[in-house]
Parts: structure tokens; sequence; C-alpha cells
């Protein structure tokens, strides 16, 4: 699907949700909580870019990529990586990689401060004694941030910084 194809299905979504929402509030009815964050995104409009950076023994990820105030974004990297395991040596395979699941949500009282609700998981293969296991480590939290400024969230076991901008259009 071309960049403007999805930029029109985007578009097309968030018409469809803001509609649904009006004619629930016509009707009397409460739109859910889904359609009222999608619909405040849409009036306020602010895009953030997120940069995220995260180390944990042998294994780093990090990302950089735009999030919408309101709404969640992901990131996933990784893949499966083969193992050799057990006495018998059998081959198989474990997942790894780095996950990044972010909400950013503007403060409407300081336009330099945000909250970030953030989960993150770094897995993968990491070297112990000569022997190869998969390390997993994850992390869920909500952050007051702000905007332009490197924060460190995480000191250990794992190290995790997250700066936020505000894309300007």
């Amino acid at each position: 699907m071309s960049m403007g194809n999805k930029k029109n299905a985007t578009l097309l979504c968030l018409g469809t949700i803001l509609f649904l929402a009006a004619m629930a509030s016509a009707a009397g009815k409460k739109a859910n909580p889904v359609e009222k964050r999608m619909a405040a995104a849409w009036q306020n409009g602010k895009t953030f870019q997120i940069e995220i950076e995260a180390k944990y023994k042998d294994l780093e990820g990090s990302v950089n990529f735009a999030a919408t105030e309101g709404t969640s974004a992901s990131h996933l990297s990784g893949g499966e990586k083969q193992l050799v395991s057990g006495n018998d040596k059998k081959a198989g395979y474990k997942k790894w990689g780095f996950l990044a699941n972010v909400l950013p949500v503007a403060n409407p009282k300081n336009d330099q401060e945000m909250l970030l609700q953030l989960q993150l998981e770094l897995s993968g293969p990491c070297k112990s004694s000569g022997v190869v296991n998969i390390e997993t480590w994850q992390l869920q939290t909500t952050v007051k941030l702000i905007l332009g400024r490197k924060t460190v969230i995480a000191q250990t076991p794992a190290l995790v910084e997250v700066t936020v901008r505000e894309l300007k259009e």
C-alpha cells in the first residue's frame, strides 16, 4: 500500500470514528473511551517524534517513530534464533527482539510536558558462562516527560532513555 493510500485509509478510519462518536452523542448514548480518545486526538492533532534506546546485558534496542496524541503506536523488530539445546543437541527456535508500545498524551495546561504510557520488551541471545541463553527484560510504566529532553526512565538492570519532541507542520 502506497503512503498516499495509507494516509487516505487513516483519514477514512478517523472520519468514520468521528462520525460514529457524533451519532452516539446525538442519540444520547455515551461514546466508548476509544472513540473519545480518537476524537480528541483528531481535534488536538499533535504528533510526537518518540525516540527510545534500551540496553540490557548484551542486548540493545532502539526505535525512532512518530505517534499521534491519544493513540497507541507499536514497534517490533527481531525474529527467531536457532539454538541447540540439551544433551540430544536438538535445534530449536526462540523468538527475540525489541518491542515498544507507546501512548502519548499531551498536558493541556503545559505545552512542554506530556505523559507517555510505555511498554517495552527486549529479548535475545546472551552469553552466560559460555552458554547462550535467551534473556528477556520487560518494562511497563507511565512517565511524565519534558518535550525535547532525554529522560532516563530505568537504570538497572536495564538502561532506558526516552526523548519526545512535538512534530510541527
